[in-house]
């Protein structure tokens, strides 16, 4: 029943609220029509009301099947409005019993219905038009009481209040059932939304952390968990290796920036692929890395760095006299030591490998 509804409301034009006040005030116009034609007949009414309700009822079948464009169609529809309500209603409400029958209450629901789906200037003129003609028709009702001729039999007055109950069921079905739908959209809308944030956060996080060319964790990353080991760790060791490519401006004097991109790039997998999930692995400088050994202490981490040096050397490269060497510094912390004092002292081994003739590791 909602995927008809939506179909029949939804046709032709936006998808506001607006739009959807005023299709459905199009189409309830037609259902409205055809049943006051019948009232009007079997109140026997002059040939020149149902002859008018007919026309009515035509323009509004034409407004909601064959509109221009959006522009001209909520036009059409407002002028629809201020028909029915300075014509149309004051009829209904003679033929159906006046204030004493349901006219009233559906005057309410219309003017409730504005009020929640339309906004503006709009709406406050409609309201406004939809109040002062009540106070008209309630005036007239007191100073003329014989122009009320609805209700003179059981059967006109069942009818009478079975239509109008009818539009009533319909406004508020329209009113909750539509609206409960457009909220529940407008929820799926923000978990997808809020989903695609998460996500978004996600890959800024990452960005920030990574190393863009090697995908390995950046230097700020690196030394900002150096930092919080030392810091929580205490009587446990903390150990550090800093590695340096040995001669890497000759590889990219030589070779080229791109062999020497692809260099940086597969030594940091192979040392990614050789360390214990608790280690940290991260590009500092242009050729130089630092690995974050969680509890090790110094013969253990020495044993580490000394492996990946002797796996860098025995890499194969489809360049010819491409030989690749590494230096690296090893450095095990002591109780208090500060971050600064970490990267210096492991900075300090590096050093010394680097001036004993490089392709060596040496430790504190």
């Amino acid at each position: 029943m909602t995927d008809i509804l939506d179909r029949i409301i939804n046709r032709k034009t936006d998808n506001s609220f607006e739009s959807m006040f005023l299709n459905f005030i199009a189409i309830i116009s037609i259902f409205f029509g055809i049943n006051l034609v019948i009232l009007s007949i079997s109140v026997k009414s002059n040939i020149i009301s149902i002859l008018l309700i007919i026309f009515i009822i035509s323009i509004s079948v034409y407004i909601y099947i064959k509109p221009k464009n959006r522009s001209n169609y909520k036009k059409n529809v407002y002028t629809l409005i201020i028909i029915w309500t300075i014509i149309i209603y004051p009829l209904m409400w003679v033929i159906t019993g006046g204030s004493r029958g349901i006219m009233p209450i559906f005057l309410v629901f219309h003017v409730a219905m504005s009020t929640i789906l339309l906004s503006g200037l709009k709406q406050k003129m409609i309201i406004f038009l939809n109040i002062l003609v009540i106070f008209i028709l309630f005036m007239m009702e007191y100073k003329f009481q014989n122009v009320i001729i609805g209700q003179q039999t059981r059967v006109m007055r069942l009818w009478s209040i079975g239509l109008i109950s009818t539009q009533l069921i319909f406004v508020i079905f329209f009113i909750t059932t539509y609206i409960m739908k457009k909220y529940n959209t407008n929820i799926n809308f923000l978990k997808e939304a809020h989903k695609e944030l998460i996500e978004v956060h996600n890959e800024l996080n990452k960005a920030s952390i990574t190393d863009e060319m090697t995908g390995i964790y950046n230097r700020s990353y690196v030394i900002d968990k150096l930092t919080r080991e030392i810091m929580s760790n205490g009587e446990i060791k903390t150990s550090v290796i800093m590695f340096d490519i040995d001669y890497f401006k000759l590889i990219n004097d030589n070779f080229g920036h791109s062999i020497g991109d692809e260099v940086l790039i597969k030594v940091s997998q192979l040392f990614k692929g050789n360390l214990r999930a608790t280690d940290f692995l991260g590009r500092i400088g242009g050729e130089e890395f630092l690995i974050v050994l969680a509890d090790t202490d110094m013969e253990n981490a020495f044993n580490i760095a000394e492996k990946l040096r002797i796996m860098v050397s025995k890499m194969k490269w489809n360049y010819k006299d491409l030989k690749l060497t590494i230096s690296g510094g090893v450095y095990c912390t002591d109780k208090n030591e500060t971050i600064n004092e970490v990267l210096k002292g492991v900075d300090i081994c590096l050093y010394e490998a680097k001036n004993n003739g490089r392709n060596r590791i040496i430790g504190n």
